[in-house]
């Protein structure tokens, strides 16, 4: 545990874990419930992690990462420095989200998941509104360097999102998208 970290009450950290200098886990109001970290987790400086998320094995997140509340991920979640998941979120097992990374609220992301550095996942069609579209990303898709996903898109298993693509609609399994 790293000097200045703060860890709130209900937060339980699994074995082995690896709390960087001036994290705070367990952020938000008790009624969100407790916080749960698997073992070997490694949460790096700065990062912030909210109450009422489910993190699995071998989280590992980069300086100043913040994961808001509700978010759901399985084992060997890598979430790169300055990105955030912006809660209500499911992801799968073995994903990976470079730097900048901008995941948010509600979106839902399968196993095998590659999202590099300064992609966005939107999920507000007016923003700023309370109208709600997440976006959805299926086993073993890549999200490219750049790329921005709209509201209430959904890219299917395997496809591939090029560096700096703009995506409106729907990309099919296995399909590349410039």
């Amino acid at each position: 545990m790293g000097a200045g970290t703060v860890v709130h009450a209900g937060v339980d950290v699994g074995a082995h874990g690896c709390i960087g200098e001036h994290c705070v886990l367990g952020v938000g109001e008790p009624s969100l419930g407790a916080l749960s970290i698997g073992p070997d987790a490694i949460i790096r400086s700065h990062s912030v992690v909210y109450r009422g998320s489910r993190l699995g094995a071998g989280l590992e997140t980069g300086h100043h990462t913040v994961i808001r509340e509700r978010t759901v991920a399985g084992e060997g979640l890598r979430v790169g420095n300055f990105s955030d998941i912006e809660g209500d979120c499911v992801i799968g097992d073995y994903c990976r989200f470079h730097g900048y990374v901008h995941v948010g609220k509600g979106s839902r992301i399968g196993d095998f998941v590659w999202i590099f550095s300064l992609a966005i996942l939107t999920n507000d069609p007016l923003p700023p509104s309370d109208v709600r579209m997440p976006v959805v990303v299926e086993d073993g898709a890549v999200i490219c360097v750049g790329a921005v996903l709209m509201p209430g898109v959904v890219v299917g298993k395997g496809a591939l999102v090029a560096a700096g693509a703009h995506v409106t609609r729907n990309v099919p399994p296995g399909r590349v998208v410039a």
